[in-house]
């Protein structure tokens, strides 16, 4: 299992050639990227796959250089999906001046099927109150993720969110500045077409960070 060979692509790019069909590609990383944002693939014509990046700041920007969002295994989201031409399209959103790379191999052992990332995104800017996600229909959530914008003037320490899950029930969700940027799985949750998150900053947000909502009908 693992790495085959790679394919790279401008993230302002939507679509990258590939050596051959029926490759099976097991991972995305982004290089030389100012800020942060995602990788949206195509799952069918009503959902795609939402794979966030992080952005590290500068040096001389950042007290001690610390990462305001840590990507696991290196930068390299592990999911995997099998292609059927040679063709593979895509859609980057932030991820200034970077490229994408595509690895196709064999999926890794903790390897998600890109139909288990199907979400939706909302930009966070300055010090949103709320996040609004709309869905084709209603949907169960399965989790949720947040990777702060990679600004080097930000000083947010913690980005929380809350939302009614129902009667008498909240969900209320918090992410760290310079911890792991990884999802945290959602029980099923049910959830109409339209869903109002509340949003909490502490500290001041700088930039674009990115929330999304991973679910399934």
């Amino acid at each position: 299992m693992g790495v085959a060979g790679s394919v790279t692509s401008a993230v302002s790019g939507t679509s990258v050639t590939l050596p051959d069909k029926g490759l099976t590609i097991v991972g995305a990383s982004v290089r030389a990227h100012t800020v942060a944002g995602y990788l949206s693939i195509p799952i069918d014509g009503s959902k795609n796959g939402i794979i966030v990046f992080s952005s590290n700041g500068p040096v001389t920007a950042v007290a001690n250089n610390t990462p305001l969002g840590i990507m696991p295994h290196n930068g390299i989201q592990h999911f995997h999906f099998t292609t059927t031409g040679t063709v593979l399209n895509y859609t980057g959103t932030g991820l200034s001046s970077g490229t994408f790379v595509f690895y196709y191999g064999t999926p890794f052992k903790d390897s998600i099927p890109l139909s288990d990332l199907s979400g939706v995104a909302s930009a966070v800017v300055t010090t949103d109150a709320t996040e609004v996600f709309t869905f084709s229909s209603g949907v169960k959530l399965t989790g949720i993720i947040f990777v702060p914008s990679g600004d080097p003037g930000q000083t947010q320490e913690q980005y929380s969110v809350s939302w009614a899950s129902g009667a008498g029930r909240t969900v209320d969700v918090s992410f760290t500045e310079g911890s792991v940027v990884e999802a945290v799985s959602l029980d099923d949750i049910p959830s109409a077409s339209s869903l109002t998150l509340t949003a909490t900053h502490t500290g001041t947000n700088v930039g674009t960070g990115y929330l999304v909502l991973y679910y399934k009908f």
